[in-house]
């Protein structure tokens, strides 16, 4: 049984240390070009395990590729589980 799978699993936004000005939040479903658009549509999901690292542990790595659809330009959010 195959699961369909969704951008509602993403989300809206996650925080990243940009530099020196501490934790910034960075939209994920939104478009990463000029256009601003905020309707994205999921394409593909790729997913891939890799063997665990020296620390023991799995990395998970899941690829969203999306469509924006007021530019019709694509892109990837990649996304590690470690």
């Amino acid at each position: 049984m195959t699961k369909e799978r969704s951008l509602d699993e993403l989300p809206d936004q996650v925080f990243v240390a940009l530099g020196r000005r501490g934790m910034e939040p960075l939209p994920l479903k939104e478009c990463t070009y000029e256009c601003d658009g905020d309707e994205l549509h999921l394409r593909e999901v790729k997913q891939s395990k890799e063997s665990p690292s020296e620390n023991g542990r799995d990395e998970i790595t899941v690829d969203w590729g999306v469509e924006c659809k007021k530019c019709s330009r694509q892109f990837t959010i990649r996304c590690i589980n470690r």
